[in-house]
């Protein structure tokens, strides 16, 4: 009797999972990347090596039937993760920048390219020794008295 009730309660979980998906605003299926396409965009020459990217980039990759696939957008945050990074780094409308590269739209590349971009700060930098770190706060102190005066 319990394996009857608990085949019932999945059949009751999948009605809802799909009366949910059913009304909510998704109007087309997920687009996914198959790994064959993955494995030609990478350049790799086995599908272990794919997953393995897969598995580094923390990747999901949804295996129905004979078929591997990734989700298209996940993918595309992953593969071009440190484009994007350095786009926020430099640019205040890194967005629009990413979307004209994407669409291969040259003419709102080149519109973007006279905009200025974010001036860069590398404030990572920490001293392991005592002097050096008492050096490195000197030139801060004299950066700020040279802002104050200005």
């Amino acid at each position: 009797m319990q394996i009857n009730n608990n085949k019932i309660e999945k059949k009751k979980e999948d009605i809802e999972l799909g009366e949910m998906l059913s009304n909510s605003n998704f109007t087309t299926p997920f687009k996914e990347f198959d790994l064959e396409h993955i494995k030609k965009m990478l350049k790799y020459k086995t599908m272990r090596s794919v997953v393995d990217w897969c598995g580094r980039k923390k990747l999901f990759i949804n295996r129905q039937g004979l078929s591997k696939s990734v989700n298209m957008i996940d993918f595309i945050l992953c593969y071009y993760g440190g484009y994007i990074s350095s786009l926020k780094k430099e640019y205040k409308n890194w967005r629009e920048r990413l979307e004209a590269r994407v669409n291969d739209d040259l003419n709102l590349a080149l519109s973007l390219n006279d905009e200025e971009s974010i001036p860069y700060k590398n404030e990572r930098y920490k001293s392991n020794t005592i002097k050096g770190r008492a050096f490195l706060d000197q030139l801060k102190n004299i950066k700020k008295n040279e802002i104050t005066d200005n």
